[in-house]
């Protein structure tokens, strides 16, 4: 995927457009890739492209998914390739939770996000210590849908979950996905760090992550 989304990359340079400085990480591993020129390669330059499909506009290297058009799938494997890019070593603002429970048991856990302001887009990453990652679906609407991730990253315990919606939510304490995880140690815990929220202007607004424990019934 990231050999298929550098060529990509690429080939946006080559349509005349001058191509941003690559300013952090992230923008220098997508070849500058900085749609909305906000200095960042994040949730927010999805959005941007999917805004820009909505309004009819097309660029040839626009056909992220390369099947030859310019569709609302494109923005999506955008997303995908972004969730592929899983940090190393979380900041250290990062937000430690603890969990306890029987060894051996399936859970599932609740990703709550509690902004003051309309959310249309996040990128966030999840670290589990003493659990197994093994499925996420989405949330309540408008984030029903599950979001875009690396299964690949889910195997070392660590996760980007990133979307958008085509409206944004109601401010307050949004549900944004459901994680399945298998217990392994009786002490275990969460490390979550917020990478971007955006409004539905694509504005980045401040916001708080969350996890909880929830039912399976």
């Amino acid at each position: 995927m990231l050999l298929l989304f550098s060529a990509s990359m690429s080939a946006w340079l080559l349509w005349g457009r001058p191509a941003p400085m690559p300013v952090n990480e992230v923008a220098a591993e997508t070849g500058g890739m900085d749609l909305d020129r906000d200095g960042l390669v994040d949730v927010a330059d999805v959005m941007w492209l999917a805004d820009a499909i909505a309004r009819g506009e097309s660029v040839g290297s626009w056909d992220i998914d390369e099947d030859g058009r310019i569709t609302r799938h494109d923005p999506r494997a955008l997303a995908q390739a972004m969730a592929a890019m899983v940090m190393a070593t979380l900041p250290t603002d990062s937000v430690q939770q603890d969990a306890t429970g029987e060894v051996g048991d399936f859970e599932v856990w609740d990703v709550y996000l509690d902004a003051a302001e309309a959310v249309r887009g996040y990128q966030v990453q999840i670290q589990l210590d003493g659990m197994t990652l093994s499925g996420i679906e989405g949330g309540a609407a408008p984030f029903g849908g599950a979001p875009m991730y690396d299964a690949g990253a889910m195997a070392d315990g660590r996760v980007v979950l990133i979307t958008y919606a085509d409206s944004a939510s109601e401010p307050g304490r949004i549900h944004v996905a459901r994680l399945h995880v298998l217990r392994e140690q009786v002490e275990s815990q969460f490390q979550s760090h917020i990478i971007t929220v955006r409004s539905s202007d694509r504005e980045s607004i401040p916001a708080e992550l969350r996890l909880k424990k929830g039912d399976q019934s």
